[in-house]
């Protein structure tokens, strides 16, 4: 998992925010955490990667073994929850 980070934006309240991070725990999954209800530019930053502001959004960065650089984006974990598990495993 070296070769990726994973970046979660979240809402304080957000049943789904806390499921994915209770499932990125459990299963050792190192994570960056971003909450949204802390900022507006980071609401607004959200909109620009994913063109909403529905949370969670998963953010992957990945590199490639020759540097090249891959990102996934998903909105909503539920609704997402296979392909997002088979990026980030």
């Amino acid at each position: 998992m070296g070769n990726k980070a994973i970046y979660i934006y979240t809402r304080s309240g957000c049943e789904d925010s806390q499921s994915l991070k209770k499932y990125l725990s459990r299963d050792q999954i190192p994570y960056h955490e971003i909450d949204i209800s802390r900022s507006h530019d980071l609401e607004s930053e959200l909109l620009g990667l994913t063109g909403t502001t529905i949370t969670p959004a998963i953010v992957v960065d990945q590199r490639s073994i020759f540097g090249k650089k891959k990102r996934a984006v998903f909105s909503g974990y539920v609704t997402n929850k296979s392909n997002i598990k088979r990026v980030i495993q």
